[in-house]
């Protein structure tokens, strides 16, 4: 991220989360589909996840976790 005040605590079950084949894949398509880079791409993902999370009165597991980045790949995909 540009600014550290604008930093994001990730939970752990995303952090593991985004090690996953899945959400490379993603990140990938997601980063050729709008033109921006990888890096920055999964650094958005992430810090938008996390967000979705914030919200939520519980931790959020790993099945979560995919609803929330098939959310995402959905709204990428209506453009």
């Amino acid at each position: 991220m540009d600014d550290a005040s604008t930093a994001v605590e990730l939970p752990g079950s995303l952090i593991q989360f985004s090690r996953l084949p899945r959400f490379a894949a993603e990140s990938a398509a997601l980063a050729e589909r709008t033109g921006r880079s990888l890096v920055g791409t999964r650094e958005r993902l992430l810090t938008s996840m996390a967000g979705v999370a914030a919200v939520s009165d519980r931790p959020l597991r790993e099945l979560d976790w995919h609803r929330v980045l098939d959310a995402v790949v959905l709204i990428g995909l209506s453009r």
